[in-house]
């Protein structure tokens, strides 16, 4: 079994001081035997490619406005461990720890040009899909395999994107295990895709699941399991043929991935 992604985020920093997005955070996940890392990633306002999840900057970070509308050499002004509290605002453990660190896509490729990573493109429009395919271009020993582009990458965006694997649209997911659900048109709506479900969507009917893996992979379909981040959730996974599993702590659940 394969694991995805690690950002061990900071307001779990009664065990660690990681902050999500950050360079020394997905470092870490690598350490600790993540196969597959993960970042978001949004378009500024000079047409930079920054590494962050939310647009509301005074969300996480010592700035204000939306990202979108700010410029690169601003974010990376900002404290972006600043927001984080563990017990709803009585202490703030990561504040001041983020200073400066917003990397650029750029600056993670180059730290990682061997790693998995997957990509969660927060700005879905073509302008950014054609930035992400300017910047990979600076690359050209990349093996554009290793990138996992996740974020309604439709026609429009595909063409921009060649080369990386595409996780499926949420249409595409509806459509596939729609499919399984009625036992019909399997091949013709599932083929070749990679599902991406969170935990919580299957736990309720987690009997079903080796049959789900083992009709997506008769159509050579894959199937990546999120928001696994506990040793008792991973415990539920274990022995399955999954293709990957993805889960914000792995420091408590690698010894039951692997």
């Amino acid at each position: 079994m394969r694991v995805s992604l690690v950002k061990p985020v900071a307001y779990l920093s009664a065990s660690h001081q990681y902050i999500e997005n950050t360079i020394p955070s997905v470092e870490a996940a690598y350490k600790l035997g993540a196969t597959i890392g993960h970042i978001n990633l949004r378009k500024t306002a000079d047409n930079k490619l920054a590494v962050f999840h939310e647009e509301d900057l005074s969300c996480r970070t010592d700035g204000s406005g939306n990202l979108s509308q700010s410029t690169m050499a601003y974010l990376k002004q900002l404290d972006v461990g600043y927001g984080y509290t563990p017990d709803k605002g009585i202490s703030y453990p990561t504040r001041g720890l983020g200073k400066g660190m917003m990397p650029t896509f750029e600056e993670v490729l180059s730290a990682f040009p061997d790693r998995q990573l997957a990509i969660n493109v927060k700005s879905e429009d073509e302008t950014t899909a054609k930035l992400i395919e300017e910047i990979l271009a600076k690359y050209p020993s990349l093996d554009r395999k290793t990138i996992f582009y996740i974020g309604g990458a439709n026609e429009s965006i595909q063409k921009y994107v060649n080369g990386t694997q595409l996780v499926a649209t949420k249409e595409q997911h509806l459509r596939c295990f729609g499919a399984i659900a009625n036992g019909s048109q399997i091949k013709a709506n599932c083929e070749g895709l990679l599902l991406a479900i969170p935990l919580g969507y299957i736990k309720p009917n987690l009997q079903d699941l080796p049959s789900i893996i083992s009709s997506l992979h008769s159509v050579n379909a894959k199937i990546w399991v999120w928001d696994v981040n506990s040793p008792e959730d991973a415990k539920l996974l274990k022995g399955l043929s999954l293709d990957a599993v993805g889960t914000y702590r792995i420091d408590k659940t690698i010894s039951e991935l692997k």
